[in-house]
């Protein structure tokens, strides 16, 4: 393997290429706080697709449920006033 090791100036280099400044700690704290962060709302916008799919099935299927039923009552109903 003719792999160099990475210096410390290689780094400084490619990190301030991404806009970060390693010699300021601040900085990297609140990069390291950003990304954290953005993590954090990257899941729970990925959980909220079964949710939200819960929650329409959760009313739509109920509202079916009920115009099937009341279409029903009122075949029924018109099918008996018929009979009389």
């Amino acid at each position: 393997m003719n792999e160099r090791p990475v210096t410390r100036e290689e780094l400084n280099r490619v990190l301030h290429s991404l806009g970060l400044d390693p010699s300021d700690p601040e900085h990297m704290r609140e990069w390291h706080a950003d990304r954290n962060y953005l993590a954090r709302q990257r899941r729970y916008a990925e959980q909220m697709g079964p949710w939200f799919k819960r929650a329409i099935l959760g009313i739509a299927l109920p509202a079916i449920i009920y115009a099937t039923w009341e279409g029903t009552i009122h075949i029924l109903k018109a099918a008996g006033d018929k009979l009389k």
